[in-house]
C-alpha cells in the first residue's frame, strides 16, 4: 500500500496480475516495540484498494469481507490511479501548510533548519 502516482507499470513488472493497488486509511505509532494502530472514520480516511481495470473481482469482495468482519474502515476504488493522484496532491498541499506554520520542522536537520531562517 503506498501513495504511487506514477503508474503501475514497475509494480507490474514484479508481481504480474497478483497486483492490487490499495492504500492504508490508518496511522500510528511504535512505542516500546509496541504498534498503537489509529483509525479515522471512514469519511475522513478509509484503506483504499481495487483493480486496476475497476472491476470488483472476487479478491476485492473476499479483502471487503476481512476488512468488515475486522471492522476496519474501508472503500472499494475503481480507479485507484486517479486516487492516488490525488491523494499525492493533497500529501503535498498538507504537508506545505505543515511546514509553513512551522509544526513539523526538525531543527536538528541543517537542510530544515536553513529553511526555517529564511
Amino acid at each position: 500500500m503506498s501513495s504511487n502516482s506514477i503508474g503501475f507499470s514497475s509494480w507490474l513488472d514484479i508481481v504480474g496480475d497478483r497486483l492490487l493497488p490499495a492504500f492504508p486509511g490508518f496511522g500510528g505509532q511504535i512505542k516500546d516495540e509496541v504498534l498503537h494502530a489509529r483509525f479515522l472514520p471512514k469519511i475522513i480516511a478509509a484503506t483504499a484498494f481495487g483493480e486496476i481495470n475497476g472491476v470488483v473481482t472476487e479478491r476485492i469482495e473476499n479483502l471487503a469481507k476481512l476488512f468488515k468482519l475486522a471492522k476496519l474502515p474501508y472503500v472499494i476504488k475503481k480507479d485507484m490511479q486517479s486516487y492516488l493522484i490525488t491523494h499525492s496532491v493533497s500529501d503535498i498541499a498538507m504537508l506545505s501548510i505543515l511546514h509553513s506554520e512551522n509544526k513539523i520542522i526538525d531543527k536538528k536537520e541543517p537542510e530544515l533548519e536553513r529553511l526555517h531562517a529564511k
